[in-house]
């Protein structure tokens, strides 16, 4: 905050970037009710998975089918704005009563966790594709009951590259118009089956020998949901967002990339996207780090400085 270059401003909400032909020249923004526009040589977009495709959209910069649904004029064909919505989904849960009361976290509920391969559980080389979780805690889906809390541990399970991919589109041309997210979760038969090995691996450390002092008896699913249609059943209850949007301002070499290796928005010059909507396939774990390294990243290159 004491850089002489630097300036804060806080409560202002970006209605969309000011274009001049392939340049854009500015943001307009909206503080307390006013309408004002920041112009800058360059513009640097950090605003997530979600918000940067919408400004960007709202801006004129999308699939013209989809902008002209929206009631936005496009001025710049993108077709790739949006789409290729990735994030990870975890099973919450299976969950087992406790035969003793379980003792409150000493790590926000999450005491372990693992990443295998579906294929070969043993293998220890090359990206993972599921993911498990022991949580000192009854962690249910909405909708399913869980027991009380202190009474029962939960192993979670997910899929870390799943091929189902969403997509991100404004219902209106303002800010306050409500977005209209379709993660197409689960759409994919690879990434059901792989939520099923996760689940079934789930159970496999669940009823381990080694729990045995504490496990009591499975509550969720419970022990008559066995088969592949019961699971999918279950899964489909019981998949929640891990919280890691990414994906929406693929990063790529070709045309149809929507920002090129150097963060550049393809088609305008001074314009850049930092944040988790340019990761083109979603990592194995967290995305934070990922996000972060990006950044850097960018912040470093000859063409930034």
């Amino acid at each position: 905050m004491a850089r002489p270059n630097l300036t804060l401003l806080t409560g202002h909400e970006v209605e969309h970037l000011v274009l001049d032909g392939h340049k854009v020249t500015g943001v307009t923004v909206v503080c307390d009710g006013e309408t004002r526009t920041l112009s800058a040589d360059r513009i640097v977009l950090c605003a997530g998975a979600v918000s940067t495709p919408l400004i960007l959209m709202r801006s004129g910069i999308g699939h013209p089918d989809t902008l002209k649904r929206a009631g936005i004029r496009c001025l710049a064909d993108r077709t790739e704005v949006g789409r290729n919505l990735q994030d990870h989904l975890l099973a919450l849960g299976n969950v087992y009563a406790a035969k003793k009361p379980v003792p409150p976290s000493r790590l926000q509920h999450s005491e372990s966790l693992m990443y295998l391969h579906s294929d070969d559980p043993t293998r220890s080389t090359g990206s993972p594709d599921m993911a498990l979780a022991c949580v000192v805690a009854p962690s249910a889906a909405e909708g399913l009951k869980a027991p009380p809390y202190g009474s029962a541990f939960t192993i979670l399970c997910g899929v870390t590259h799943p091929t189902s991919r969403g997509s991100i589109v404004p219902s209106g041309p303002a800010r306050n118009d409500a977005p209209i997210i379709d993660p197409r979760y689960l759409e994919t038969e690879h990434d059901r089956a792989v939520f099923r090995k996760a689940m079934r691996m789930a159970r496999t450390v669940g009823h381990h020998a080694a729990l045995e002092e504490w496990r009591d008896a499975e509550v969720l699913p419970g022990a008559s949901v066995q088969s592949d249609g019961e699971l999918d059943a279950f899964i489909a209850k019981a998949a929640s967002t891990h919280h890691h949007p990414a994906g929406t301002c693929r990063m790529g070499s070709d045309a149809d990339a929507v920002v090129d290796p150097d963060l550049r928005l393809n088609g305008f010059d001074n314009v850049f996207v930092v944040d988790a909507s340019v990761i083109p396939t979603i990592p194995s774990g967290p995305i934070n780090a990922a996000v972060v390294a990006i950044a850097e990243t960018w912040a470093a290159l000859p063409t930034v400085r």
